[in-house]
């Protein structure tokens, strides 16, 4: 797909249209099967040949038959019985172009194993229904309780996350239905909020599909002719920010400071970061002072201290500090590199006035958020203003 937010479909690649001289009987009468070019677009941009491929509802096959030509491995779970010995004939029509054969498990997507190390998971979520009565027990269109379907559909979001490698993705279709009084059901919505909870949303793409038109008395209804695709990315696990809270205790037991930054918004709004912060950004008053009290302290806590290419050792000239901005204090430890960056001179904040606007949070000192998001204004980097956006969502 490129950088199009859409895809505009015809009809499925001949090669993989299933017709019902193929498989004559099916309980859903294949109305939710997807396109091997609904999912084929997306394999190719979100994984690489050789990357492990997982479906949690394989249905008849389109995710498992479209990576597995396209040269990645291919692992699908499939509840119904009837698929699952239709979808394994459909598999084995095209064996000959596969690099990798693909694996389909006949079980349940809440309770069987998933396989670990999944590069990219590929769904189409099944439809909320409760009406499908020739399906299996547990099929997800039995379930006659929306929430229910939803609590069900969470933890098979949270088992993909899970089962995820470092990285990986996973792009998952839905659409927001039609219930059988004619009124809309945010199926759409209520996956997309679930897929936010346990992975990083990065991107809503739609998928247009060509359909006769569509005439009835009621004005509000349509031919329903587009799907939704998220795109999300594995959470990276949090650090141990203990090592940066000890350090800044120590600190202000005689040092005024503000935590800014990545780490500044991770104590006091977190829900707008993408991922955990790797580093902790400090500002301090211009006082030397001050900043002769903040190298020996954090030296104290086993930081080695940088101003640019300078150690600063016992030897050093304070007076080189001035228009270098910030100082740099690195540890090593728990196998991990901590890094403090010290910002002293700061043209678009005046530190007194901010320290008047603290927030005190967990025995730290963090500058508020209106002070944090004026800086990143004055950065004006793209992370920088997609966090602006964000924090402005909040208010």
């Amino acid at each position: 797909m490129g950088v199009n937010s859409y895809l505009i479909l015809k009809e499925e690649i001949e090669d993989f249209k299933i017709t019902k001289d193929m498989f004559p009987k099916d309980f859903m009468n294949f109305r939710d099967i997807s396109w091997v070019a609904q999912v084929s677009p997306f394999i190719k941009e979100f994984s690489k040949p050789g990357d492990l491929i997982f479906e949690p509802f394989a249905g008849m096959g389109t995710t498992i038959i479209g990576a597995a030509i396209q040269g990645r491995r291919a692992v699908g779970i499939e509840l119904e019985k009837e698929r699952f010995v239709n979808l394994t004939k459909r598999i084995d029509y095209y064996k000959e172009r596969y690099k990798y054969i693909p694996e389909l498990i006949n079980g349940d997507s809440l309770t069987f194993e998933y396989p670990n190390n999944i590069d990219l998971v590929v769904t189409n979520f099944p439809y909320y229904n409760g009406n499908i009565e020739d399906s299996e027990d547990g099929n997800f269109y039995n379930i006659k309780s929306y929430n229910m379907y939803l609590e069900f559909i969470e933890k098979v979001i949270k088992r993909c996350a899970e089962s995820l490698k470092k990285d990986g993705y996973m792009v998952a279709f839905s659409e927001n239905i039609r219930n059988l009084n004619g009124n809309m059901i945010s199926q759409a919505y209520d996956t997309c909020n679930l897929l936010k909870k346990y992975m990083n949303l990065k991107e809503e793409r739609i998928i247009l599909y060509e359909k006769e038109e569509f005439k009835e008395d009621d004005i509000t209804l349509t031919n329903r002719s587009h799907e939704y695709v998220f795109i999300c990315k594995k959470k990276e696990d949090e650090r141990d920010y203990s090592e940066y809270k000890n350090a800044l205790v120590k600190v202000g037991e005689k040092v005024k400071y503000l935590v800014i930054g990545s780490y500044g918004l991770f104590n006091i709004c977190k829900s707008v970061l993408d991922n955990p912060p790797y580093d902790c950004d400090i500002l301090v008053d211009n006082n030397i002072n001050s900043i002769k009290n903040i190298v020996n302290i954090l030296k104290d806590q086993g930081y080695d201290l940088y101003s640019w290419q300078d150690n600063i050792d016992q030897k050093f000239d304070y007076n080189k500090l001035k228009g270098r901005y910030y100082i740099r204090a690195i540890k090593k430890a728990k196998e991990e590199e901590y890094i403090i960056d010290i910002t002293y001179e700061c043209e678009r904040l005046d530190f007194s006035k901010c320290y008047e606007n603290k927030v005190d949070k967990d025995n730290i000192t963090v500058a508020s958020i209106e002070d944090i998001s004026t800086l990143m204004k004055g950065r004006g980097t793209e992370k920088d203003k997609s966090l602006l956006c964000r924090i402005l969502k909040l208010k």
